[in-house]
């Protein structure tokens, strides 16, 4: 039997996913795509198999080779990114990718990968890239007890540039492009003064921006959470537990506390919650886990320190859809 595996990503992240072909003349379609030949019939279409296979490394499921082929237009119940299905699998086949049928529309082949070492090359899905130290990749903050680490980060509401980094009691703002401390540090009770006299002025261990709006943040603290509006400084909902207040979180660890929070990207109802080297994703809208809980490294493909957890995670400010993660005095940048 013909036997060939080819690689394709999918706008906007780079995320590689490879799948096997068994005939001749898809195996040659293929090529006659990645050489140029073909030009209408480019994207890549087959049945979800929920499993995951050694030449496809990163990812939980693949593509059943005897139905993989090629389109130049599709439905578009069918389109996805692979890492939206990695995320949504357990939905997979049901109103999610009905029939298992999966089509990412921008769907692209970037390369035939050698069948002999398909089974143990290292995909770049989902790929961590270099670890590097806090004092050295975000030079604004040495000198500050925060280049030896954060307790929680989150985006600025109605800023697509900067970052709000916790550490104690103590707050500062961070402008990730230009590499510079904009305000702080200040204490969380003159800085968030609707905080005062509430058990989070003290230090949080979690941080989110709220998906559902520009406005608010999520904070968390213990088994407890609270809705803050930066723009008059109030708690808007709260301090509850997290069992009460999000009631899809019952009988899971993650009810009695998180150590990270973080929006999803393309997803606005849904947060990354994380727990020891553990995370699962959770639609605000409807209190329901729609994805896990999975390990780190099945997923993200962390490993050594971050794959045992994180102190906190938030999405890397401009669109890109990555996320940084957070763990002592060091931090990586995922997609």
């Amino acid at each position: 039997m013909a036997e060939a595996y080819f690689a394709f990503t999918c706008r906007p992240a780079p995320d590689e996913f490879i799948f096997k072909l068994t005939d001749d003349a898809k195996i040659e379609e293929a090529r006659k795509i990645l050489r140029g030949e073909e030009q209408e019939t480019i994207h890549v279409v087959g049945r979800i198999i929920k499993r995951a296979v050694p030449y496809n490394p990163g990812w939980s499921y693949h593509l059943d080779p005897a139905t993989v082929s090629f389109f130049a237009m599709a439905i578009e119940v069918c389109d996805a990114n692979p890492k939206y299905v990695e995320d949504h699998l357990d939905e997979a086949c049901g109103a999610f990718l009905p029939g298992c049928v999966w089509c990412p529309w921008s769907s692209t082949l970037t390369r035939e990968v050698d069948g002999a070492t398909a089974a143990t090359t290292t995909s770049t899905a989902p790929a961590a890239l270099q670890t590097k130290s806090l004092s050295s990749g975000w030079p604004g903050l040495k000198g500050t007890a925060f280049a030896s680490g954060i307790d929680a980060v989150c985006g600025v509401p109605d800023n697509a540039t900067d970052l709000y980094l916790f550490r104690g009691d103590q707050y500062l703002r961070y402008k990730v492009g230009e590499e510079k401390i904009a305000s702080g540090p200040k204490s969380l009770a003159d800085g968030w003064s609707g905080l005062k006299g509430t058990a989070f002025a003290s230090g949080i261990d979690a941080a989110s921006l709220a998906p559902d709006n520009t406005t608010d943040v999520y904070l968390f603290k213990g088994d407890q959470y609270l809705r803050y509006r930066t723009s008059d400084e109030k708690i808007t909902s709260g301090p509850k537990s997290l069992a009460d207040g999000w009631s899809g979180l019952k009988g899971t660890a993650f009810a009695s506390g998180i150590s990270a929070a973080c929006s999803v990207p393309g997803e606005p109802t849904s947060l990354y919650l994380f727990k020891d080297d553990q995370y699962l994703l959770y639609r605000t809208r409807d209190e329901q886990i729609t994805s896990g809980p999975k390990t780190l490294a099945s997923v993200w493909g962390v490993d050594s320190v971050f794959a045992k957890g994180v102190d906190d995670a938030c999405r890397v400010p401009g669109g890109t859809g990555d996320l940084y993660f957070f763990k002592g005095d060091q931090y990586v940048r995922v997609r």
